[in-house]
């Protein structure tokens, strides 16, 4: 069979002009959605994996409730544990709770004493390390053998409990 065209027929490509593209739609969530929306959906769907992970391990009894009680134990009677969130401990426990400002208190004091061990851990790291380093006896040198490496074999040659297949020195 040939392709002759029949009489007065017009090929397709002149009958109908062809489809120019549309430019694509605009398919990007608004800036509102990007800023806010989104991170509070993360947000959410963080905390309550980590609440039903915290539920599951009380269902399970992996966690003890005295130590650790469960979200929905916990949160079911949160007014009443205000008051044991008052910083002066002035409250006793059968006054009514502190409120808000006593936990954001009780937060802030928490947090310094955090960072503070924190900073303190990080400051004597790098005096125990500067003085590893630059200390002569610390330093393992060619000629003999530094106090670190010596206490390490002492220890290694008198331990009790030694491992199978471990080296000995």
């Amino acid at each position: 069979m040939s392709a002759l065209p029949l009489a007065g027929a017009t090929p397709a490509s002149d009958a109908m002009p062809a489809r120019q593209p549309s430019a694509p739609a605009d398919t990007a969530p608004p800036a509102f959605w990007r800023a806010w929306v989104e991170p509070a959906l993360w947000w959410v769907a963080s905390v309550g994996i980590f609440f039903g992970i915290w539920e599951f391990c009380w269902w399970r009894g992996y966690a003890d409730p005295l130590m650790l009680p469960p979200p929905h134990l916990f949160l079911a009677n949160l007014t009443e544990q205000f008051k044991f969130f008052d910083p002066a401990g002035a409250r006793s426990l059968e006054e009514e709770g502190g409120g808000f400002v006593s936990v954001l208190i009780v937060m802030g004091w928490t947090s310094m004493r955090v960072i503070l061990g924190l900073a303190v851990g990080f400051i004597g790291a790098v005096a125990v390390g500067v003085g590893i380093g630059s200390v002569r006896i610390f330093v393992f040198e060619a000629r003999g053998v530094g106090l670190i490496h010596a206490v390490v074999r002492l220890w290694l040659t008198c331990w009790p409990f030694k491992a199978k297949g471990t080296l000995s020195t």
